[in-house]
């Protein structure tokens, strides 16, 4: 049962990475020939293909984090889901630009180190809300059992390195806008986002996976 159940959560992440590879092609022919010239085939686009398979990976993410947390009443859970229902928020209605705004706004910052005062705006409200949850799911680590504890560290280092392409990338790709490097680092940047997130809802699949095969044994 366990070796089966094994195999099929790979072959489901060979899936994701596979229609990840496909999107990422298409982006490539999309850029540097005429094949592709409509904008719904790049990866840098919103509402593109590439956007809306991301925005299916998210929900599915917070579909499962939820049911985990209500079938094992587990408050880390809660707070993981609530994270990815505000990054799928944020990738869908840019939420944290339409904030940056207003702390822009607010606070009167001024363009600095070659951004724009809305790059600094976008960093300030990424960082408070990045700390938000991190405080959250701190005050309750500690209280977790030993399985919640090592989920929060793995799911902790992937959203790590998805906010390292997602915000530090995104940056670089800002302060070398209209180099020819640009182009492929906003490629790096989403194809490595895509990937990362991937690999999040296959980690969250076989957490719920590896459950119900515990509640069948038993």
């Amino acid at each position: 049962m366990k070796i089966g159940l094994e195999k099929d959560t790979v072959r489901f992440l060979y899936l994701l990475l596979l229609v990840d590879a496909i999107f990422i092609v298409l982006h490539i022919v999309h850029t540097y020939t005429n094949l592709l010239p409509e904008l719904i085939f790049s990866i840098e686009q919103d509402r593109s293909y590439a956007e809306m398979f991301q925005y299916i990976k998210e929900l599915w993410i917070v579909a499962l984090l939820f049911f985990m947390a209500i079938r094992n009443m587990k408050l880390t859970y809660f707070l993981w889901a609530c994270l990815f229902v505000y990054l799928l928020l944020d990738d869908s209605f840019r939420l944290h630009e339409r904030l940056a705004y207003f702390v822009v706004t607010w606070f009167g910052i001024q363009p600095e180190f070659g951004l724009r005062a809305l790059d600094i705006g976008e960093l300030v409200v990424s960082s408070c809300i990045g700390i938000f949850f991190l405080v959250a799911i701190w005050a309750v680590y500690y209280k977790s059992s030993f399985s919640e504890r090592r989920t929060a560290k793995r799911l902790g280092a992937l959203v790590v390195l998805l906010a390292v392409f997602g915000v530090l990338l995104d940056m670089l790709h800002i302060l070398i806008h209209g180099s020819g490097a640009a182009t492929v680092a906003g490629m790096i940047e989403d194809g490595g986002e895509m990937i990362v997130m991937s690999v999040i809802t296959w980690y969250v699949f076989t957490l719920n996976s590896t459950s119900d095969e515990i509640l069948l044994a038993g």
